[in-house]
């Protein structure tokens, strides 16, 4: 793009300001804490003294939650780069024949992962964003980088009305810090299973595509260079020390030792008590 075509574009504009001002979600969380502490001591009659302390005796009731977030985010990164998912991706990026379905299979991809687990569609979000360009760079399949990225949080953004919302999950879940003022759990049948959620759900999957869609520049602009070859499903040698440790560190035989105690302990539990969808599980 040249220099006229750049001052010309509103997207292009629009993008500036978003990369100059948008912050970084530390930085967000750091500033709304500040904006909060500032109203306790403007709106109500609380000393700073006691807001400081409540906040702080706040970050110790979150520790259950953030361990069980760090935790899907691990998870849903190792998930992600496994061979059999690295495999899919790769199939799936292949996929694509015209512009339009490059943009749809990614927004579609991402929005199913992150029903499943919401972490899992930030990573297989971008995975499949840079294979979709690969391959659609070798078959001369004009598509707009930054835009498949754009279409991968697109994707993203039905995480909360699907099987991890975090929301759902917590409300439903036994001794959850809202069960005190909500009176009573709510299982996910009434939330997360509901037809009008679903709909939702497509609603908002069709409205992201449309934009998309049309969002597509209309010029002849120079695409971010995707000439790389190598996929995503290609493995990192790992050095493995010698000896039985070595052996059971980098094999599968403790991995599904430990998938199969899991899986049993979830089969039991649905067994049990039905459709028991909560945050532990």
């Amino acid at each position: 793009m040249t220099d006229p075509q750049k001052k010309q574009s509103w997207f292009y504009r629009f993008n500036l300001i978003i990369e100059k001002y948008s912050p970084d979600a530390f930085v967000f969380a750091v500033l709304l804490t500040i904006v909060v502490l500032i109203l306790s001591q403007v709106a109500t009659d609380t000393s700073l003294e006691a807001s400081v302390i409540a906040w702080g005796n706040g970050l110790h009731g979150l520790m259950a939650f953030s361990f069980q977030m760090a935790f899907i985010i691990c998870a849903a990164f190792v998930l992600a780069h496994t061979t059999a998912v690295s495999k899919l991706l790769s199939m799936l990026g292949s996929l694509p024949q015209s512009t339009n379905q490059a943009y749809i299979l990614v927004i579609l991809c991402t929005a199913m992962f992150s029903l499943l687990i919401w972490p899992m569609g930030l990573i297989a979000g971008g995975l499949i964003s840079k294979e979709v360009a690969r391959n659609a760079s070798n078959r001369n399949i004009s598509v707009h980088y930054p835009l498949l990225i754009a279409a991968a949080f697109g994707g993203f953004i039905v995480w909360h009305m699907g099987y991890s919302s975090s929301i759902g999950l917590a409300i439903a879940t036994q001794g959850n810090p809202l069960e005190q003022q909500i009176g009573e759990i709510i299982p996910v049948t009434e939330t997360l299973l509901t037809w009008w959620n679903i709909l939702t759900i497509f609603i908002t999957l069709a409205v992201v595509s449309v934009t998309i869609i049309l969002l597509h520049p209309k010029k002849s602009i120079e695409l971010p260079s995707t000439s790389e070859n190598q996929s995503i499903s290609n493995e990192i040698p790992v050095d493995r020390r010698p000896g039985i440790m070595g052996l059971l560190e980098h094999s599968r035989i403790t991995s599904t030792i430990l998938s199969i105690m899991l899986f049993a302990y979830i089969g039991l539990t649905f067994y049990k008590n039905g459709l028991d969808l909560n945050l532990n599980v």
